[in-house]
């Protein structure tokens, strides 16, 4: 898979504002529809230069644009927070006010290698955690998958919950590996999971499942289960469903479905490898939460 560059935006060039503006505007515009709220493009954009005019006020904050191949892709605004958030998260977190990847680059972990990226430059700022309040709609699947969780808190401002991760504790981003797990999010993702058990049907003494029947199923958002499609680069080739996840203490892989050509070429492996992590990151999780 081809990897992302970074440009840290400079508040001097215009050039870069217009590079900004073709990211910002499509990101406040589908966070704008999802919750309901409505600007001009003449606010967004005014916002927009507001934003930009900080720079390089503080070290630790950033605004920085991914390319892909020379083209624009994604765009995010992060730092540290320098003040308590309002009293209910300590001083000195990093924070996302911002992240966003076009929808036709998206779940070809284009995202994740982002996300990486921010982090890294958060951790060498100081960040002991991160914190963001994200879109129910398409926010919130992208980062419990890449280890946020909700605190239980709610930000006053917005009225949205508070998401925290300790900074280098992604699921996943310890196996050296071809694959990724991503959670199964909508009908074309049930469409993989359909696919990849009714190939494999027979090993499974199965009876045959209609992809409406699983979109029933896995709509249900069963709390001790979690399904996930894996893939290899940009390529889904199997589904994987944990469960035991409610207690935090006893999990296990109850299905793993390799697409037939794709077997016995380290899915499995990384199926594990995958399962045991994400475990232990639920243990962790519950294990602080306790102490809440």
């Amino acid at each position: 898979m081809q990897k992302l560059t970074y440009l840290q935006i400079d508040k001097n060039s215009e050039e870069h504002f217009e590079k900004a503006k073709s990211l910002w505007l499509p990101f406040i515009c589908e966070v704008n529809e999802h919750d309901g709220t409505a600007e001009t493009e003449e606010e967004i954009i005014d916002s927009l230069r507001k934003r930009i005019s900080i720079q390089g006020s503080r070290p630790d904050m950033h605004f920085e644009i991914a390319f892909l191949d020379d083209m624009p892709v994604g765009i995010a605004m992060f730092a540290i927070d320098t003040g308590t958030v309002y009293g209910l998260l300590e001083a000195g977190y990093g924070t996302v006010m911002g992240f966003f990847v076009k929808p036709e680059h998206r779940r070809k972990g284009l995202g994740r290698e982002f996300f990486c990226h921010i982090e890294e430059i958060l951790k060498k700022d100081g960040a002991p955690k991160i914190y963001l309040t994200p879109d129910g709609v398409t926010g919130e699947p992208f980062w419990k998958a890449v280890g946020f969780t909700d605190s239980g808190k709610v930000d006053p401002d917005n009225k949205m919950h508070i998401y925290i991760k300790e900074v280098n504790l992604m699921i996943g981003n310890e196996l050296e590996s071809l694959y990724e797990a991503v959670p199964v999010n909508g009908n074309e993702d049930t469409s993989f999971v359909t696919r990849f058990y009714g190939g494999n049907i027979e090993p499974l003494h199965g009876r045959k499942i209609t992809c409406e029947e699983w979109c029933d199923l896995i709509s249900q958002n069963d709390p001790d289960e979690a399904h996930f499609i894996i893939h290899k680069d940009a390529m889904p080739v199997a589904w994987l469903k944990l469960n035991g996840i409610s207690d935090g203490e006893t999990g296990w892989i109850s299905m793993l479905a390799v697409d037939p050509p794709m077997q016995h070429k380290g899915v499995g492996k990384y199926a594990i490898e995958f399962s045991e992590q994400f475990f232990s990151f639920q243990r962790q999780e519950k294990s602080r939460n306790s102490h809440y």
